[in-house]
Formats: structure tokens, C-alpha cells, sequence
């Protein structure tokens, strides 16, 4: 099994090629990530990078333990910087272990995947993630208890059967939620993408996600 550090400096690279080809117009439209554009999104990956480990904690503590408002303060703050720079600087530090210890590399995988498609579909480019990295997130957010910090609703996948139909990866019992392992990663990310999915837990997944 490859090292899930090796398995993030590939999808920090995958990213970073990617966003290397955008435009300054595309680079300031709408992400499926609300709000953020895909400078603001290389900057909030470049964060996890640049970010020393007690400056991340300060700013952890500053927002009372909320990682993700935390997050994206300091995004805010790497978003000053052009967008070039925050790509070489991907490329540049791509293996690099996250600041805070408990982030496994397959938390970044996930992260940094779910966000090339938050671009990639906002853009319309084409284009999909790699296999290898988009199995590697299903596992991490069906087996990992560190996955709450991208999944935040507590028991979302409870009760599910999960299949993905270009993989060779299933996960759970109970209500099918079946479509291609891309979809699925972003369903349980909280995507809107519940039409390319099939299955009688579809429509329990998605209650889920908005209640």
C-alpha cells in the first residue's frame, strides 16, 4: 500500500498542474466550494503547507477549537499572494507532512481531491481525479475517525451500503448508494451531486446532508 504522504504529494501535484493552466478570469470565478474561487481554494490548500505548526494552533485557539473557521482564516491571509506563487508552492512542498500531527496524509488526499472538483466542475474543465487517489479517500472517510473533520455529521454513513461502479471498493451494509467512486467522494462531502448517484439510501444520504 502506498504511503498516504506519497499518495498526498501526487494529489498536491495533480492540483497544482491543473490550476498552473487557468486563466486570470477563470481563476476568480465560482467553485462548487461556496464563496471560494480557485485562487482562495490553492491558497486555503497552500495553508496546510505554509502555515507553521504553532501559528496553525493560534489560530485554532483564536476560534475557540473550529478548525474549518480557523481555516479559513488563514487561507484569507495566503490569498494575498498571487496564485503562482501559491502553486509552486504546492509543487514545491508536496510531500510535505501536514503542521498538525494528528492530519493523516489520506485527510489531505481527501481534502485536496474534493477540492480539484470543487474547480474542475465549477469550471466545467475537463478532466477527472486519479483512481488511485479517489479510492484512497473513500477508504479514508468510510474507515478513519479522523474522517469527522470532513464529514462533521456524526453517524452521515450509518446504516449505508456503499459501491462504486468504475472501482473495486464497497463499503457498509444497509440502503444502496451506488454511482462512480468520484461522485461518492463528493456526496459525502457534501456536494450536490445526488443525480449521478442510484439507490434506495440516496434519498436518506441526502436528508441527511441537510438536516
Amino acid at each position: 500500500m502506498t504511503d498516504g504522504w506519497t499518495l498526498a504529494a501526487k494529489a498536491r501535484t495533480e492540483y497544482a498542474d491543473m490550476v498552473a493552466e487557468l486563466t486570470p478570469r477563470q481563476l476568480e470565478q465560482s467553485t462548487l466550494c461556496d464563496g471560494w474561487t480557485p485562487h482562495d481554494v490553492t491558497a486555503h490548500l497552500a495553508t496546510f503547507v505554509e502555515v507553521p505548526f504553532p501559528k496553525f494552533m493560534f489560530n485554532v485557539a483564536k476560534k475557540k477549537g473550529d478548525f474549518d473557521a480557523a481555516a479559513v482564516t488563514m487561507a484569507k491571509g495566503l490569498a494575498e499572494r498571487p496564485t503562482g506563487d501559491l502553486v509552486e508552492t504546492l509543487r514545491a512542498k508536496a510531500g510535505k507532512k501536514a503542521s498538525v500531527p494528528i492530519f493523516p496524509g489520506e485527510l489531505t488526499v481527501t481534502d485536496v481531491v474534493v477540492h480539484e472538483q470543487d474547480v474542475r466542475r465549477g469550471l466545467d474543465l475537463p478532466g477527472a481525479p486519479d483512481p488511485e487517489l479517489v479510492q484512497t479517500a473513500l477508504e479514508f472517510l468510510t474507515t478513519n475517525k479522523r474522517a469527522s473533520l470532513l464529514l462533521e455529521k456524526k453517524g452521515l454513513l450509518d446504516g449505508l451500503r456503499f459501491e462504486a461502479t468504475d472501482l473495486d471498493w464497497s463499503h457498509g451494509d444497509g440502503e444502496l448508494v451506488k454511482g462512480a467512486g468520484e461522485a461518492l467522494l463528493l456526496a459525502m462531502t457534501r456536494r450536490d451531486v445526488y443525480d449521478e448517484l442510484e439507490g434506495d439510501g440516496v434519498a436518506t444520504l441526502k436528508q441527511r446532508q441537510r438536516a
